[in-house]
């Protein structure tokens, strides 16, 4: 696989993951608790911040 093959293939992973963002974060707070809500956004965010920052290591070639 050549190198732009391997970068589109990580774009494709961050893509990816912020669609699974989204997607948690709009689910975030449906019961109406604005605590609830706070909560599973922060939850969705560190969920999709983690996974892009080894996306980024592996697009990066960082151990």
């Amino acid at each position: 696989m050549g190198d732009g093959e391997k970068n589109r293939s990580h774009s494709q992973e961050a893509i990816a993951c912020l669609k699974t963002y989204k997607t948690e974060f709009s689910e975030a707070g449906k019961d109406g608790s604005w605590v609830l809500y706070l909560q599973e956004d922060l939850d969705a965010t560190n969920k999709c911040l983690s996974s892009m920052i080894e996306i980024a290591r592996k697009d990066l070639q960082v151990v």
